[in-house]
C-alpha cells in the first residue's frame, strides 16, 4: 500500500505546480486541452499528469478513473486511483465545495459518476514539454 503522507505531499505540489503555470497558458492553445482554466474543466488532463507524476516520484502506478452522473446534472469527472485510493486535485471546480487536493479511500462523492472507463497513465505527446515543466516545478516546492 501507498504512503498516503507520500501521496497526498506529491499530490498538494503538483497542484500547486499547475496553479503556478496556469496563468502561463494561452488558452487558444488547443493542445493543451481546458488546462488553461485549471481547475475547472480540466480534470481529464490534470488527473492524466497527475497519475504519471505519482508515478514518477515513486508512488506506483495509478489509473485514471471517468464518468458521469446519470442524469447528467454534475456532468463528467476524472481523477486517479490505486488500489481504492482516490486522489482528486480538481474536486474543487465548478463550485463544488470539495477539497482542493482530496485523498480518500471512502469514494462516496466520487460514486454518484457512474464508472465509464479507467486507463493507466501516460503523458500525451501535445502535454510531453508541459509536464516536464509541472514536474520540475513540483519537485521544486
Amino acid at each position: 500500500m501507498t504512503n498516503e503522507t507520500q501521496v497526498r505531499a506529491a499530490a498538494k505540489r503538483f497542484r500547486a505546480a499547475l496553479v503556478q503555470v496556469k496563468p502561463t497558458l494561452d488558452q487558444n492553445e488547443h493542445r493543451l486541452g481546458s488546462l488553461h482554466a485549471f481547475p475547472d474543466g480540466s480534470c481529464s488532463e490534470a488527473s492524466g499528469l497527475l497519475a504519471v507524476y505519482l508515478a514518477h516520484t515513486g508512488l506506483g502506478a495509478w489509473e485514471v478513473v471517468s464518468g458521469g452522473t446519470p442524469a447528467g446534472e454534475l456532468g463528467t469527472h476524472a481523477w486517479v486511483e490505486q488500489d481504492g485510493l482516490i486522489v482528486d486535485i480538481t474536486a474543487s471546480q465548478q463550485g463544488w465545495t470539495n477539497p482542493n487536493v482530496w485523498l480518500t479511500s471512502k469514494p462516496g462523492w466520487h460514486d454518484q459518476f457512474d464508472e465509464k472507463k479507467r486507463v493507466a497513465a501516460a503523458v500525451p505527446e501535445e502535454l510531453a514539454d508541459l509536464y516536464r515543466r509541472l514536474e520540475s516545478l513540483a519537485d521544486g516546492l
